[in-house]
């Protein structure tokens, strides 16, 4: 079993950490020759699973194990984070490999800079998965979504929510088809409510037709705290984001960048 790579896009990588670390800090990253992808699925009522193209983060990258080339480890968000924040100042390589010291894994960070001549190397602990590990951990295989809209500016969104937490822990979201959605939480003295309008449909496949009936709508309740920490991967600075409602039970947010996606799944609360 045998990884190395070299970082060439190092505040992309750290971004990514950040957002995902925000939702929990323990986290599996399934290595393939293609791709990398970090599945998040510990906690209850919100499940997360993001995928990069390999070349979109390294410059080298090489990986070799005896089941079809991937590796599976479980690790924590915040020591990755941590080992990789230590880099960001500093434009000369960095590399990131598998290692082992004393029979122990750890994903090993090695910073060499040329202009200090100095070189910093961080041993992250992490534990090497069986692929029936990884079997365990699937992404969820869902129903078509009843509404499929895009999201408005999470920077305004954001706003909203974050003073809508201050008044309940519960958060109603309703969408429909004709590109309208609604933010509502309400309690026993206040009910608040923001609206937005004029939203775009999301087609996923190209013979998916363009009309769509306008009345269709879904409707669920949240948690308002884990839909908040959801959003947070505005720090990646995501060029779409669509909000899918699925038969009125998860409200699915997909989060797209280039060659990365999150995808956020979030249980709605009976």
């Amino acid at each position: 079993m045998r990884f190395t790579s070299e970082i060439s896009n190092l505040p992309l990588f750290i971004h990514l950490v950040q957002a995902l670390s925000k939702i929990d800090l323990e986290a599996i990253i399934h290595l393939t020759q293609d791709k990398i992808i970090f599945i998040l699925d510990s906690q209850d009522y919100i499940k997360v699973f993001s995928g990069v193209q390999q070349e979109y983060l390294f410059s080298e990258y090489s990986i070799q194990s005896l089941h079809n080339n991937e590796i599976g480890l479980k690790i924590n968000l915040k020591n990755l984070l941590c080992a990789l924040k230590s880099g960001s100042n500093i434009q000369e390589k960095i590399s990131m490999k598998l290692t082992k010291k004393e029979s122990n894994p750890f994903i090993t960070i090695t910073i060499n800079s040329d202009e200090s001549k100095m070189i910093v190397t961080h041993d992250v602990p992490v534990q090497v998965l069986t692929p029936q590990n990884l079997e365990q951990h699937p992404e969820p295989t869902l129903p078509e979504p009843e509404v499929k809209i895009m999201m408005p500016r999470l920077e305004v969104l954001q706003k909203v929510i974050e003073k809508m937490k201050n008044l309940s822990d519960f958060l109603i979201i309703e969408g429909d088809m004709g590109g309208n959605l609604k933010l509502k939480v309400e309690t026993d003295v206040v009910t608040a409510e923001t609206s937005f309008s004029n939203l775009d449909i999301v087609h996923f496949q190209e013979l998916e037709s363009p009309q769509a009936n306008e009345d269709i709508k879904a409707v669920s309740k949240l948690d308002i705290k884990k839909f908040s920490r959801a959003l947070l991967c505005s720090i990646i600075k995501p060029s779409d984001v669509a909000c899918c409602f699925i038969r009125n039970s998860i409200v699915l947010l997909h989060v797209t960048l280039d060659e990365l996606y999150i995808t956020y799944y979030i249980a709605s609360i009976l």
